[in-house]
């Protein structure tokens, strides 16, 4: 960061801003006629920062975002948060499958993040976490929007029940494989009986 001064002007110049540069800064000028001060807003729309979770673009907009799927079975807890910044801080808001998001004792929002006991296979889903900040620019206000979107799938409880199906599957196969090999190979007759060799 460097403060660049003149006889007319003070810059304050941010190299390389981040996320964390954003907020309200103060000028204060201290000149022959007088001090005079103004604060300087500096604004970031919505944005998602995780260490720990990957996001991809839907499509072509760049701020409807799918983040990771999250599998459980019932009786699991699963956890999804909205990791969101933005200045002024965005407003948040769950909603799912497009519909908002019904809180009870099983679905808790603690902070920025929804907690689910999954109790049924109804908890499956898509959940998308809506952030909103809005900001005025010489007289125009701007309304900016970013969601992203998570999938819960929940594991059905006789889920095991198909892979052992197909497991006894091939084992009956192979077993009639090898009866149908030693009935054949029973009714070959021996050649040399065959040709009147003795």
């Amino acid at each position: 960061m460097t403060v660049v001064g003149t006889k007319k002007n003070a810059t304050y110049e941010i190299e390389k801003p981040t996320t964390h540069d954003a907020g309200e800064y103060l000028c204060a000028l201290d000149t022959p006629y007088g001090k005079l001060d103004a604060k300087i807003p500096i604004y970031v729309r919505p944005l998602a920062l995780s260490d720990n979770e990957h996001f991809t673009p839907i499509g072509d907009n760049e701020f409807i975002l799918e983040g990771d799927r999250k599998s459980t079975s019932i009786g699991g807890d699963v956890n999804l948060t909205c990791p969101i910044t933005g200045h002024p801080v965005p407003s948040i808001k769950w909603t799912k499958d497009s519909k908002p998001l019904e809180l009870s004792n099983n679905v808790m929002l603690d902070g920025t993040t929804i907690r689910i006991k999954v109790s049924n296979e109804s908890q499956a889903g898509l959940y998308s976490c809506e952030a909103v900040n809005e900001y005025s620019v010489g007289g125009k206000t701007s309304r900016l929007q970013l969601v992203v979107n998570k999938r819960v799938e929940i594991k059905s409880q006789m889920a095991w029940i198909l892979p052992l199906a197909i497991i006894i599957i091939m084992f009956v196969l192979l077993i009639l494989i090898i009866i149908a090999c030693e009935a054949r190979n029973r009714k070959k007759p021996d050649p040399k009986h065959r040709y009147g060799v003795e």
